[in-house]
């Protein structure tokens, strides 16, 4: 959200996942917080949830579309969403990084195909399955039948073409 806000962006929209899942809750208060730090409302219109899915972010595109006149870029809580938005909008004419920014999460693969190339947050996954798996291998040691483990590792946003701000160039 930093990201789009330097890039000029301030009508941002959300796509989010389930709120029954964790990531989807500190995804929402990182969206939150960002709008909050550059002075700007929470526009609860600018909401959306999916569910973590390309279909579910192809979906949301109906709904965006019927927005567009008040959004100028969109997080996208995971890239599948992120992708599945971006091809949604393009069967209506909305090219990402043209008319609309977006970035999506997970630095996947599919990010850096899909067209045009996706900015994605580089999540570090590897690094959490290890620590996830030291903790657990050092509760059973110790008896341990519940231990609950939160540790924040450092994310990267990988700018690629779809969220730069053309009109501001």
């Amino acid at each position: 959200v930093k990201h789009l806000l330097d890039e000029g962006f301030k009508q941002i929209a959300f796509l989010n996942g389930s709120p029954q899942y964790s990531n989807s809750i500190d995804r929402l208060q990182g969206y939150q917080k960002a709008l909050l730090e550059a002075g700007l409302p929470l526009d609860v219109n600018l909401l959306f949830e999916g569910n973590y899915s390309r279909t579910s972010g192809y979906e949301a595109a109906a709904k965006l579309w019927e927005m567009r006149s008040e959004v100028e870029a969109v997080f996208a809580a995971n890239d599948r969403m992120a992708i599945g938005l971006m091809q949604g909008l393009r069967e209506r004419g909305w090219v990402a990084g043209r008319d609309f920014a977006v970035i999506g999460c997970d630095d996947s693969d599919a990010a850096k195909l899909s067209d045009p190339p996706l900015s994605s947050i580089a999540v570090p996954f590897y690094e959490m399955g290890k620590q996830a798996a030291r903790a657990v291998l050092a509760s059973v040691g110790q008896g341990e039948t519940e231990h609950q483990l939160q540790v924040k590792l450092p994310t990267q946003v990988r700018v690629r073409q779809s969220s730069r701000n053309w009109r501001a160039l």
